[in-house]
């Protein structure tokens, strides 16, 4: 969650985690804040694993945060093989 004002951007990123990572991003993508989500994937994403064959991580961004900070993650943070 990027915004000027810290205490919105504490506000809006509590109110986004609350929602889910697909209502928030739903959300987020509709009224314009700028938020990057990154959740678990796979089999492991209860346990305490960061990575590997029960899983790891994907990311998705708004339009929003991709405009601000002209940013894509490489393969290794979002999830994809290279």
């Amino acid at each position: 969650m990027a915004h000027a004002s810290a205490l919105q951007a504490d506000g809006l990123s509590t109110l986004l985690m609350a929602l889910g990572p697909e209502v928030g991003h739903d959300y987020a993508s509709a009224y314009g804040p700028a938020a990057l989500f990154i959740t678990r994937t796979g089999e492991g994403k209860n346990e305490n694993k960061n990575e590997g064959e029960n899983g790891g991580f994907a990311s998705r961004s708004t339009a929003a945060f991709d405009g601000a900070f002209n940013a894509t993650l490489p393969p290794s943070v979002s999830g994809e093989q290279p």
